[in-house]
């Protein structure tokens, strides 16, 4: 990854937004595929979130993938590295 932006530009709340290249991506894979992680509220009026599950960086996806095993009790949540040219 390197820090010189493709684009920049400010936020009408004025906070500065850089698109950053990358040159791999993370990803959490179940069983060897790309799954989506939804997260539904109990509490009425509460949409859903969606989690996301990719990462420029190995340790967030790592993280990920081992809070699913604990949570699901299993070690089909892996991490898959995808390169860009």
């Amino acid at each position: 990854m390197t820090d010189k932006p493709l684009l920049a530009g400010t936020s009408k709340h004025g906070t500065e937004i850089r698109i950053l290249p990358a040159n791999r991506l993370y990803i959490v894979l179940y069983q060897g595929r790309p799954f989506i992680q939804k997260n539904a509220r109990k509490a009425a009026g509460v949409r859903p979130d969606y989690r996301r599950l990719s990462y420029p960086t190995k340790r967030p996806a790592v993280d990920r993938a081992n809070e699913l095993n604990a949570l699901f009790e299993t070690d089909e949540f892996t991490v898959s590295q995808i390169v860009f040219d």
